[in-house]
């Protein structure tokens, strides 16, 4: 975990890691040159959990995607679960995760389904993932297959990729899940809901145009390590600049019809359906 300024959501993310029912685990926090209360908040945890570790204070902010790898050189454990500092997890996530990745030693990567929160706590809706490799690799162009802060990873698989690409200050984990995928590893989600992604209101309609470009950049490399066809990639690395270009009303409609434009959310409504005909 990366810490920032996180003092208004990091009780309940620290709590909810250490009442997971798999206990066999070590917290390791860099805290990003907060000016809030965050490293207080940090050494009390630690206080009352010996498991969570303030590896480090940087004295200048250096960003999620270099605290990361800092962290993922650090770490001699056989798997990394990687946690934000406002969101929660649910008790089995490490559990299932853990057991999941052990009989399926094939599998680099393991997300899994999450519920939107607001800033409140309240459930706003499901985010959906695919499940298995070859619908990871249907979506990857259109939109990111894995929810970062659910993932589970394989130390030794990710290091040996290079870990996080330090050019990319944003949208980093779906830069190395196409390397990941260059590279031969599988990926994969679990069909449950174990955690709970905290929604900032207006974060989506308010990402910057950098923030687009870089997304841009990430979709037409990763697109290409993949072979994908140029009509593809043309198509899948002009979305995230047309979102950018589009005037906030545009955005705000976008986002209302979101559950039927988003691969991610098509699949909560198959769900449903399936559900629907089960009489469930």
């Amino acid at each position: 975990m990366s810490t920032y300024n996180a003092g208004e959501f990091l009780n309940e993310a620290l709590g909810s890691i250490s009442k997971q029912t798999f206990e066999d685990f070590t917290v390791k926090i860099i805290d990003d040159n907060s000016t809030d209360d965050t490293v207080s908040i940090i050494n009390e945890w630690s206080e009352k959990d010996s498991r969570i570790e303030l590896v480090k204070v940087n004295k200048e902010n250096c960003g999620l995607t270099r605290n990361l790898n800092y962290l993922i050189n650090l770490s001699e454990s056989k798997f990394i679960a990687r946690m934000d500092s406002d969101d929660i997890a649910l008790p089995e996530r490490f559990e299932k995760q853990f057991q999941f990745l052990e009989k399926n030693p094939e599998i680099s990567v393991l997300g899994t389904w999450a519920f939107n929160v607001n800033e409140q706590g309240k459930i706003l809706n499901k985010r959906y993932v695919p499940i298995d490799i070859n619908g990871i690799k249907k979506m990857i162009g259109k939109a990111n297959p894995i929810i970062h802060p659910t993932a589970m990873m394989r130390t030794e698989q990710i290091k040996s990729v290079g870990g996080y690409n330090e050019n990319f200050r944003v949208a980093q984990d779906y830069e190395l899940w196409f390397r990941c995928l260059s590279k031969g590893l599988l990926l994969a989600n679990l069909p449950e809901f174990l955690f709970k992604y905290r929604v900032i209101e207006g974060h989506v309609s308010k990402r910057k145009m950098s923030h687009r470009i870089l997304d841009a950049k990430i979709r037409w490399r990763g697109t290409g390590l993949l072979m994908f066809p140029l009509q593809s990639r043309v198509l899948y690395t002009a979305i995230p600049i047309v979102l950018g270009l589009m005037p906030d009303f545009l955005k705000k409609i976008a986002l209302r019809f979101s559950k039927h434009l988003d691969p991610r959310q098509r699949l909560g409504i198959k769900e449903e359906n399936v559900s629907r005909s089960r009489g469930l």
